[in-house]
């Protein structure tokens, strides 16, 4: 998979972040993180409203903490994450430099200190 370019192309969010940069201004851009969804659901939640500038309403999501499509954890190899990793050096940082250390947590805790 890392290594096909047609997933590579459709999975860069940094490229896809680029070129909807050139037409938004990043503070128009809410980067979240699929790990923070998990962790702290009714947080990203109030953070959504909060950047949208609508009321939060925790009440209307009650079951915003429910698995939802869950699957087997499964360990990514060793060559996977070598090449991934190698692409979010050079990818990641331009587009998100505005939350960087967001971004850097995020790096570090998936491919080690970049």
């Amino acid at each position: 998979m890392a290594l096909n370019p047609l997933l590579v192309h459709k999975s860069n969010y940094a490229a896809t972040i680029r070129t909807w940069g050139k037409f938004v201004p990043p503070e128009r851009f809410l980067v979240v993180f699929m790990d923070d969804i998990k962790a702290q659901p009714h947080s990203v939640l109030s953070e959504v409203f909060a950047f949208l500038g609508v009321t939060d309403r925790p009440q209307a999501f009650r079951k915003a903490e429910m698995p939802v499509h869950v699957g087997d954890k499964q360990q990514m190899p060793d060559g996977v994450r070598k090449i991934l990793r190698k692409k979010a050096a050079s990818n990641l940082r331009r587009p998100f430099s505005h939350i960087s250390g967001r971004v850097d947590g995020w790096m570090a805790r998936y491919y080690g200190t970049i």
